[in-house]
């Protein structure tokens, strides 16, 4: 997971082959658990799982749900998945969680599949797009 975290400092999105296509995000998250909730900020989705930092850590294996909210299908669509935290990295301002969904269902797995189409596209127009020229 580690070289996901260091390939998505240089990309917004890439394949792999374990899990799918991932993408680099800048959203709120909540994460929810037995003794409460944790606000989250998510940097990297794919269908398989999310990686966030967050002020509060959780132990490896612990089982959360994970809430937020994507464009999806023409508007923002909040979504609530139960997940398992994976992996947990302490970093200079809080700690890194990696969360594998557990139980995710179709319209969820639908919605982050449209989110992930949506930022490859934008991704796309933004590597074709270029300033035009002052210069005649």
């Amino acid at each position: 997971m580690e070289e996901i975290a260091n390939k998505l400092s240089s990309d917004d999105t890439f394949e792999t082959e374990k899990f799918g296509t991932v993408v680099k995000t800048d959203r709120t998250a909540t994460l929810i658990g037995k003794n409460g909730q944790a606000h989250a900020h998510m940097v990297m989705l794919s269908p398989k799982f999310v990686g966030v930092k967050s002020d509060r850590g959780a132990k490896v294996g612990t089982r959360l749900e994970v809430k937020f909210e994507i464009p999806a299908f023409g508007y923002f669509t909040e979504l609530k998945i139960p997940a398992i935290v994976t992996e947990r990295h302490s970093t200079g301002d809080g700690t890194f969680l990696t969360l594998a969904f557990e139980e995710i269902d179709e319209k969820s797995r639908a919605a982050i599949e449209d989110f992930i189409e949506y930022k490859k596209r934008l991704h796309e127009s933004n590597l074709h797009h270029t300033t035009p020229s002052n210069e005649l």
